[in-house]
C-alpha cells in the first residue's frame, strides 16, 4: 500500500486503511511517499527484504525512482514529477510477486519559475513536463502578412515548461525583437499578469522566410526564448517602383527615398540601358504573384523601349534608350513613369543623359541658334 504525503496507514475501526488528505506535490521536488507490506487483511507485515517502487502513468516524463528496501514492513520512496496536472496517481511495483495498489489522486504544482516561453501563432505547448523545448512545443509558427498585426504569447514556466499562473511576476518587464526584419518596430515593452503576456500587435514590414521573434525578460534562470522561424508574405500589390542604374531596392521601407537608394548614373544618348520595375506592396516589399503588363514613359520626348513587358515574380525589366541629352536648355534630367492597371505610379528618380559622339556637323545662319524645342534639339 502507498500513502501521499498528509495520508497515514490507519485503524478505521474495522480494517487498516489509507486515510487522509494528499498534499499537492511540486515539479521538481521530492514527493516522499510511504510503502507499507500488509497481508490480505491491510494488516502490517514485518517484510524486511522485498525491494519496491513507484510509477506514474500520468507523468510519463518522470523517471521512476530506484528500488528501495522495505524496512520492518515500511520503506519511504521519492518521486519526483516533471509534468504539473491533476488527477495524478502513483502506482507500487515490487520484486516479491504481490499485488500492486495505486493511490489516491493528487496535483502535481508547477516548480518555481525558471524560463520564459514564447509562443508565435502556430505554436503550442503541447507536451510540458519535457526538458527540451523542441519535444515540449509542437506546431509550426504560421505564415505572416506584411503591415498585418498578430500576436505573441509569453509565459512564465518551469525547467520542464509547465506554465505557471502566479502574479509573483507581474512587475517584470518582458521585451521583444524582431528577428531577421531589420525595418520592422518592435512593441513597446509589457508586464507579465498571472504569468502570460499577449503582445498584439506585432507586425513585420519585410517579407521573406527566417523570421523569429525572441522575447526578453529578468529574474529568470533563462531570460530569453525564441519562437520558432516563420515566413512573412508581401501584401496585395499597391505600387510600381522604378530602379535605375546606380540604384539600390530595400524592401520593407516606409518611403520611396528608404525603398530605393543611391544615385542614377548618368546615362549616354543612343546608348540602351535597362531599368527594372517592380510591383510593391504598401512596404515595398515585392509581390511576386503580380503579372499585369506593365509599360513606361519618360519626360525624354525621344525615349523608346517603354512597351509593355509582363512581369515575372513581381518584376519586369525593359530595356530603354534615352536620346535626348538633358540640360543646355533641356530639362537637367529626365524621369521615367511606370503604368500597370490600378497601381499608384512612383515615377523614378531624376537621370541626366549626355550627348553621344559626333556624328554631324549643323550650321546655325546668324539670329539661328541649336535650340531645344520640346522634343528635340533643332
Amino acid at each position: 500500500l502507498a500513502a501521499l504525503p498528509g495520508q497515514s496507514l490507519t485503524y478505521t475501526g474495522s480494517l487498516r486503511s489509507i486515510t487522509g488528505t494528499a498534499t499537492s506535490a511540486t515539479v521538481g521536488s521530492n514527493y516522499a511517499v510511504a510503502l507499507y507490506s500488509v497481508d490480505q487483511w491491510n494488516n502490517q507485515t514485518s517484510d524486511s527484504s522485498t525491494q519496491v517502487s513507484l510509477t506514474s502513468g500520468s507523468d510519463t516524463y518522470a523517471s521512476a525512482p530506484s528500488n528501495a528496501t522495505m524496512s520492518s514492513g515500511t520503506v519511504s520512496v521519492n518521486f519526483n514529477h516533471r509534468k504539473a496536472g491533476s488527477g495524478f496517481t502513483l502506482t507500487t511495483t515490487n520484486t516479491g510477486s504481490f499485488t500492486n495498489s495505486s493511490t489516491s489522486t493528487y496535483v502535481a504544482n508547477p516548480g518555481s519559475a525558471y524560463r520564459i516561453l514564447a509562443l508565435a501563432p502556430g505554436e503550442t505547448i503541447a507536451n510540458p513536463g519535457s526538458s527540451t523545448r523542441a519535444a515540449a512545443v509542437t506546431g509550426s509558427a504560421s505564415t505572416q502578412t506584411a503591415g498585418t498585426n498578430f500576436t505573441l504569447n509569453v509565459y512564465v514556466a518551469d525547467q520542464y515548461f509547465n506554465t505557471i499562473s502566479s502574479s509573483s511576476h507581474d512587475s517584470t518587464s518582458v521585451s521583444v525583437s524582431m528577428d531577421g526584419d531589420t525595418t520592422a518596430t518592435a512593441p513597446s515593452a509589457l508586464n507579465f499578469t498571472n504569468g502570460a503576456v499577449a503582445f498584439t500587435a506585432v507586425r513585420n514590414k519585410t517579407s521573406g522566410s527566417g523570421m523569429s521573434l525572441t522575447a526578453t525578460s529578468t529574474g529568470f534562470t533563462v531570460n530569453s526564448d525564441t519562437t520558432g522561424s516563420y515566413t512573412v508574405n508581401s501584401a496585395a500589390a499597391s505600387q510600381l517602383i522604378v530602379v535605375l542604374p546606380g540604384e539600390s531596392y530595400r524592401p520593407g521601407q516606409v518611403t520611396l527615398g528608404a525603398a530605393v537608394t543611391g544615385a542614377a548614373t548618368s546615362r549616354t544618348a543612343g546608348s540602351s540601358f535597362t531599368v527594372t520595375v517592380r510591383a510593391v506592396d504598401p512596404y515595398f516589399n515585392t509581390v511576386s504573384s503580380y503579372a499585369t503588363g506593365i509599360t513606361l514613359t519618360s519626360t525624354d520626348p525621344q525615349f523608346s523601349g517603354g512597351s509593355s513587358v509582363v512581369p515575372s515574380s513581381g518584376v519586369a525589366t525593359f530595356t530603354v534608350t534615352s536620346n535626348t541629352s538633358s540640360g543646355s536648355g533641356a530639362p537637367a534630367a529626365w524621369r521615367i513613369t511606370p503604368t500597370s492597371g490600378s497601381l499608384a505610379a512612383n515615377d523614378s528618380n531624376p537621370y541626366s543623359v549626355q550627348a553621344a559622339s559626333t556624328s554631324k556637323i549643323l550650321a546655325a545662319l546668324p539670329g539661328q541658334s541649336l535650340t531645344y524645342t520640346g522634343s528635340l534639339r533643332s
